[in-house]
């Protein structure tokens, strides 16, 4: 060996590491991965939002709807008056001829 390697091996008491590669491919597919899930990721929440957002608008214009019809409803008539006009107006002449043509048939 000559003196300036022996000064060296002194001064540097570790061996040589090999140079660090250049292709990591594993992190750049990690990376990747990752960004693709985190794309994903925001299109699910953007798509949900808006989901439920026309969700909400539907059902407020249902309510809407509703709230009108309810108020051009009207109460409901509490007097026997109105049945009784509609039974005197009920024809039931000819109910007995067709039980007894019923009745004839059988």
């Amino acid at each position: 060996m000559d003196q300036t390697q022996q000064s060296a091996e002194q001064q540097n008491p570790f061996p040589a590491q090999p140079a660090p590669r250049s292709g990591n491919v594993g992190a750049l597919a990690a990376a990747v991965i990752i960004v693709l899930l985190l794309a994903a990721g925001g299109f699910y929440f953007l798509y949900n939002e808006q989901v439920k957002q026309e969700a909400m608008d539907a059902a407020q214009a249902q309510q809407a709807t509703d709230a009108q019809t309810s108020e051009t409803v009207a109460a409901p008539d509490t007097s026997t008056d109105s049945i009784e006009s509609d039974l005197n107006a009920t024809q039931t002449s000819g109910a007995d001829a067709s039980v007894s043509d019923l009745e004839g048939a059988l």
